[in-house]
């Protein structure tokens, strides 16, 4: 996404740049597709959207505080990450589907860009979402040519910094490189469980902060967010009740049968990837368990950051 690559660039003599050094960027079309967000309180509980393109701010008028920004709105897609963004200091990109208040299938793919007005502490995020009325129509819709990507004859090659050993600027760059890849090569390894027969859903997981990294599916009534979060706990409760039991293994997943579903849980287990888990929905009629189970030991294998 373009928005990342001028967000990175502006990076390059302050540690967040501000949000208007990102839209005021000459090669930023996006504006349209953008919101920001301001805050004084770490918590994010003052915060508000100051300002919002006209293709997502249908019904909300600046300043308005996030938490009356409409739910089923484009713009919701974003204040509700945008704490995460602050959270981790670094860029959160997502992507799902959802039906908006007028009932139609959304398919949409955002970040949340986290900024300072004094180029050190984070009081603003920029939102940026690019989306699609309906789902996708094939793999070619997995693509970067999406409305509010690049245009064409636009580089997303991002802006080198100087690579000098231990400077702010090397760590810059490679914050940026990592993020492009954890994005990319996660919704790859999703894309791969759903395959799986029966599989309504299913995120990949970062257990510190309980943040879904990367989703895939269309599960009406299933919030992946909440999902991530909640299953973050159930993970962490299951690894302090073998701590109180002595029990010095590690766990290979975790099952929850619901009257019409199965839910899989299973952690990262590469020495890069640990930390991170797989959580998967399935509609209980259509999988088959084993079948299930090793196609989901055979994708955990491979991620890795």
């Amino acid at each position: 996404m373009l928005a990342y690559d001028l967000w990175g660039a502006a990076c390059a003599n302050s540690r967040f740049p501000t949000a208007e050094a990102v839209l005021d960027n000459k090669r930023c079309f996006f504006g349209d597709q953008a919101l920001v967000i301001r805050f004084q309180e770490t918590d994010g509980r003052d915060a508000q959207v100051v300002s919002i393109g006209q293709a997502i701010g249908e019904g909300i008028d600046c300043p308005t505080p996030v938490a009356k920004v409409p739910s089923r709105s484009l713009a919701s897609r974003i204040t509700a990450h945008f704490l995460e963004a602050v959270a981790n200091q670094s860029p959160v990109g997502f992507e799902a589907q959802f039906e908006d208040s007028q009932d139609r299938s959304i398919t949409y793919r955002a970040i949340a860009l986290p900024c300072a007005s004094d180029g050190k502490t984070i009081d603003t995020v920029l939102g940026v979402i690019s989306f699609r009325v309906g789902a996708p129509d094939g793999p070619e819709d997995a693509g970067m040519d999406w409305p509010g990507d690049n245009p064409e004859g636009a580089s997303p090659t991002l802006e080198k910094a100087p690579e000098t050993s231990g400077s702010k600027s090397t760590s810059q760059e490679a914050r940026k490189v990592q993020f492009r890849r954890i994005i990319m090569s996660y919704q790859d390894k999703l894309d791969e469980i759903m395959e799986i027969d029966g599989a309504i859903a299913t995120a990949l997981v970062d257990m510190d902060s309980g943040m879904a990294l990367a989703t895939s599916g269309n599960p009406k009534g299933l919030d992946l967010e909440v999902a991530a979060a909640g299953n973050t706990n159930v993970m962490k409760a299951k690894m302090n009740t073998m701590a109180d039991l002595g029990l010095k293994e590690n766990i290979e997943d975790i099952l929850i049968t619901l009257d019409s579903q199965i839910h899989m849980i299973r952690p990262a287990t590469s020495e890069s990837g640990k930390g991170l888990f797989i959580y998967v929905a399935l509609d209980k009629k259509k999988a088959n368990l084993a079948m299930a189970r090793h196609k989901l030991r055979i994708v955990e294998k491979g991620i890795e950051i």
